[in-house]
């Protein structure tokens, strides 16, 4: 995210001290200069047949976030919820983060696949011709450790605000080399989860195997009497 993909590129001093060097052709941008933001709210629930009661308009909350694409919310809310709220309708393949929460809500992000309102403890960022989706939500991916820095707030869990995210800077290679980052990473992704999936059968493989002869151990289907442990090399 940070570096590109050709070793070979020539680099810059970005100017960010956490940044560090990055391509020499690539841009350096605070989000505000590049895409707008938006946030949203919650219908009382005090009203709860007009405003949620067979709603179908997605509605969604820190809590859906999954740092992954999202492509369904437990939540819906009605029309009039929208119009009686600050619950605009986000299009799809905004980009959420979690604004409120502390160090373990903080940074939550996620792509959105379809259209939703969100509620006030999410910001999203509204898709822009400077950015391909996918690689700013991967970009977001990166910088999530970074929110705790201008994190405050009165209350126990600190917390940041569109501002802050605003005023973050954001790197800009080219909408090719975007496309490219984010596909690479999408590759890698289904590699890493496909051997995680792997992984957890064969271990459920061995645990399945364990029982099976502790079972037949000790209900006698196989003689253990003329055992000998292994001698150690």
């Amino acid at each position: 995210m940070t570096k590109g993909l050709n070793p070979d590129a020539l680099m810059k001093d970005s100017g960010v001290e956490w940044l560090g060097e990055v391509p020499e052709h690539w841009g350096i941008s605070k989000l505000k200069w590049r895409a707008s933001t938006t946030s949203g709210g919650t219908p009382t629930t005090s009203k709860y047949e007009d405003y949620y009661e067979d709603g179908d308009i997605p509605w969604i909350r820190t809590t859906d976030l999954n740092n992954d694409k999202l492509n369904e919310t437990p939540i819906m809310i009605t029309p009039k919820a929208v119009r009686d709220s600050a619950c605009s309708l986000l299009p799809k393949n905004s980009v959420l983060i979690a604004m409120y929460g502390g160090a373990g809500s903080i940074g939550k992000h996620s792509l959105l696949n379809f259209e939703s309102t969100i509620n006030q403890a999410v910001c999203g960022v509204l898709p822009s011709e400077a950015f391909v989706p996918d690689y700013l939500h991967r970009f977001y991916e990166f910088y999530r450790p970074f929110w705790m820095i201008g994190a405050a707030g009165t209350r126990k869990d600190p917390n940041i605000g569109q501002d802050n995210i605003k005023e973050a800077k954001t790197l800009l290679p080219p909408l090719n080399e975007q496309n490219q980052i984010a596909d690479y990473l999408d590759k890698m992704q289904s590699h890493f989860d496909a051997l995680t999936e792997s992984a957890e059968q064969a271990i459920q493989l061995m645990q399945e195997r364990r029982t099976a002869l502790i079972s037949a151990a000790v209900t006698g289907k196989i003689d253990v009497r003329g055992w000998q442990a292994a001698e150690q090399s």
